[in-house]
């Protein structure tokens, strides 16, 4: 994951506040915050079936500080990011 991200809503328009996107199915696939478009703040990312899958962290579109990934509920692996940029698997 790096650099910038867009959420845009069905009209094609860049998403302002809370976003939630369905698969389909109508499973949740994402969920979180955007400003102008840009995700801020964590965003949760699920699998076809509606399980967490992703936390991750943004801030002016960019992946920014901790994004953690989950298998069963439990955290399997957490990795850090700077301003869209990879730094570190932390765990």
């Amino acid at each position: 994951m790096f650099g910038e991200r867009m959420v845009y809503n069905k009209k094609g328009e860049p998403v302002n506040g809370n976003f939630i996107i369905y698969s389909k199915d109508t499973i949740k696939e994402r969920e979180g915050f955007c400003i102008n478009g840009k995700p801020e703040g964590e965003v949760k990312v699920y699998d076809l079936e509606g399980h967490l899958t992703i936390i991750a962290n943004f801030k002016a579109g960019k992946p920014d500080g901790y994004t953690c990934y989950y298998k069963n509920d439990i955290i399997t692996s957490t990795e850090k990011y700077s301003d869209g940029t990879f730094v570190e698997v932390v765990k």
